[in-house]
């Protein structure tokens, strides 16, 4: 009887133990079910050969007959937003941490802003099923009709933010959103999302110097002309897009 008891003891045990990794195997699978099924999947890529995420602009006089002859050329680079899932993402939301710039210790003095919504003067938006949506990381400009050398801006504006004709003003006035040429950026973001996890990462950004000395021994270099695409796009480079997770920020 006590060797009949004792192996009933040990079923009993092996069978408890099992039915807890079953349960939690379950309770692993429902949490990962729930993520897939009731929680927008959002992705945030950049591809520099893309159209859409790269975006060159000639901006010349407001009007053919004013005296004001002020012409610039800009080129933008936008991060891709896109919703994986079956399930609306709402109120989307892609937001500046801070920024550390190359052989720096510490992290750079900027605001924690949002980045602006592509083509819309807003910075949330909720995103629909298989759907993309582009957000605005920065842009590089030239004002050639004063000679002035390549500026870079990253568009990032209060939640509140005006219209793009005051943000720009705004935003080209502050040093806490310009880009200094020669260095490199890492710039950490927020992806954040009403009904799913916030995501972060991790952007490498850099703005190349202009070669002086080049353009002093070529001939064919003019100094009140326009860069065009081309030059514009090997001057501003986003580097990379790296996932993080959120116990990498605590050593940021």
């Amino acid at each position: 009887m006590n060797s009949e008891l004792y192996i009933w003891e040990v079923i009993g045990v092996w069978a408890s133990a099992f039915a807890t990794v079953l349960v939690v195997f379950v309770a692993l699978w429902l949490q990962h079910w729930y993520r897939r099924n009731q929680q927008p999947c959002l992705l945030l890529e950049y591809d520099r050969n893309r159209n859409d995420d790269n975006r060159y602009v000639y901006l010349g006089p407001k009007h053919a007959s004013s005296s004001d002859k002020v012409e610039f050329e800009e080129f933008w680079i936008r991060l891709r937003v896109i919703n994986q899932s079956h399930i609306t993402a709402r109120d989307v939301e892609l937001r500046l941490i801070a920024t550390h710039r190359e052989n720096s210790p510490h992290p750079e003095s900027r605001p924690s802003w949002s980045f602006k919504i592509s083509n819309v003067d807003r910075v949330v938006r909720s995103i629909p099923p298989r759907f993309p949506q582009h957000f605005d990381l920065a842009y590089l400009k030239h004002n050639w009709s004063n000679g002035d050398d390549v500026s870079a801006f990253l568009v990032a504006v209060r939640f509140d933010m005006k219209s793009w004709a005051e943000e720009r003003s705004l935003i080209e006035a502050y040093s806490e959103t310009r880009i200094l040429p020669g260095w490199e950026y890492a710039i950490l973001t927020a992806l954040t999302c009403d009904n799913a996890e916030a995501q972060f990462f991790e952007i490498r950004l850099k703005m190349h110097p202009s070669d002086q000395a080049r353009h002093m021994a070529d001939d064919s270099y003019i100094e009140h002309a326009m860069l065009g695409e081309d030059a514009m796009r090997k001057r501003f480079k986003l580097i990379s897009i790296r996932k993080l997770k959120p116990s990498d920020l605590a050593n940021r």
